[in-house]
């Protein structure tokens, strides 16, 4: 075993899902490590669904204007460095190695001081930040893990601006059952001094973080200030105008399909806008930079009607089907389906075949020990009232079964990122 397999294992052992560390014991690692964190300007990105592309987009047409970008999201599909990229790429197994040894060092001496290891997500944002401190990194946009409030990442005291992305129903046994609750743990990344963008698509979780907003006297961009328009919009991406003053005039053209991305665009472009006194991005880079913008998993055509989507919760699933029933038309839709345990994918698979009354289902475990049993979603799907559905328990084998017999019509693959990152690693290969 190589000594970067070991690593991840490592990490991968670390007990997930736990109580959280508060962030005085992460602000107490990263100064056993030299305080990475300063050495770069941080962009702060939280919500529910959407803060991967949006963070995406941004980095993009900031590396494309030259500055030093570097990008922190999760999970990962298929290597644990995607979580780690500077200038789009992603970092070399020699450096999450190093970044890797420091960490745990510091790890094993908080444990000899009676304190508590860093959590699975703690331990890899630590790792983030000396990564990209060793990289020499500008300025870093940097995705929350989960909520905002008491994540790792907020303890980044004056990010440039924070970013605040649409806001669902989605772990709510850490978060709160209401989207007034869930709003309410997002928006404690807002800072006094810090400029704040927000998406407005949801008016009760919008008067959420205008409260916090105002509270802390900053500035508030909503998602209606930036006046997008779609002028265009098919299987090939979208073309769309915003009336925000430095991007005004042109047109942006993104490479997805799903209407949803011109929303996350938008607040990028906003964000951008928020910072540009320091990082200008001119209108032609960002078109440019969102023309180029890459996110792996999401509505992304993987071959010839082909389709995946990690659409793991309920806000995820209608964009999903907005985007779908688009794509599709009237033509003829394949499934394949997996979803995580601990979500609430029995309405998923009633409004999945509701909405695209697909001619055949197979349902699969996307996660050997977090994931949904296959023959009890396909009970499901069945109940729901689908006509054909197969389960087949291994989604490698759901997929390549999904493919050989997908003759005519489309094949969307959806659900758990987990089962997107497996069917992204062997379709390849087929």
């Amino acid at each position: 075993m190589s000594a970067y397999t070991e690593a991840v294992d490592y990490i991968n052992n670390i007990v997930k899902f736990t109580a959280k560390n508060d962030l005085e014991h992460t602000r107490e690692c990263l100064a056993k490590l030299g305080s990475p964190e300063k050495a770069f300007d941080v962009i702060h990105v939280a919500g529910t669904n959407g803060k991967g592309s949006t963070c995406a987009f941004m980095a993009s047409a900031l590396t494309l204007s030259g500055v030093k970008t570097g990008l922190f999201t999760s999970p990962h599909l298929i290597t644990m460095n995607e979580r780690f990229r500077v200038d789009g790429e992603m970092v070399s197994d020699e450096a999450f190695l190093r970044a890797f040894e420091a960490v745990k060092t510091v790890s094993e001496e908080m444990v000899a001081e009676g304190k508590t290891h860093p959590t699975y997500f703690e331990f890899i944002f630590l790792m983030g930040m000396l990564l990209f401190k060793e990289a020499g990194t500008d300025v870093v946009v940097l995705e929350t893990g989960l909520g905002g409030r008491l994540d790792a990442t907020n303890v980044i005291p004056d990010p440039l601006v924070s970013v605040i992305v649409s806001i669902g129903f989605d772990h709510m046994k850490y978060l709160g059952d209401t989207i007034a609750a869930i709003a309410g743990e997002k928006a404690g990344i807002i800072k006094s001094g810090v400029p704040v963008v927000a998406d407005d698509t949801s008016e009760e979780a919008l008067a959420v973080i205008r409260a916090k907003a105002e509270e802390k006297g900053v500035p508030l961009k909503i998602l209606a200030d930036a006046g997008s328009r779609i002028v265009k919009a098919g299987a090939d991406g979208i073309d769309f105008t915003t009336q925000i003053p430095s991007f005004r005039g042109l047109v942006f053209h993104l490479p997805f399909a799903a209407q949803y991305q011109v929303r996350n665009a938008s607040l990028a472009l906003l964000a951008l806008d928020a910072v540009r006194d320091r990082y200008p991005v001119d209108a032609r880079t960002a078109v440019e930079g969102l023309r180029r913008a890459r996110w792996d998993g999401r509505m992304q055509c993987i071959g010839e009607k082909t389709y995946v989507d990690g659409a793991h919760n309920a806000h995820g699933v209608a964009a999903f089907l907005s985007a779908a029933k688009l794509i599709a038309g009237e033509e003829e839709i394949t499934l394949v389906f997996g979803a995580m345990a601990d979500k609430d994918y029995r309405p998923m698979t009633q409004e999945i075949v509701d909405a695209l009354h697909p001619v055949k289902v197979y349902t699969t475990k996307a996660d050997e020990w977090r994931g949904a049993e296959a023959e009890m979603l396909a009970q499901l799907y069945r109940d729901a009232g689908a006509e054909t559905v197969e389960a087949v328990d291994v989604p490698e084998e759901a997929w390549k079964k999904a493919v050989r017999e997908h003759t005519r019509g489309y094949l969307f693959g959806v659900g758990s990122l987990y089962l997107i990152g497996r069917i992204l690693k062997i379709h390849d290969q087929l």
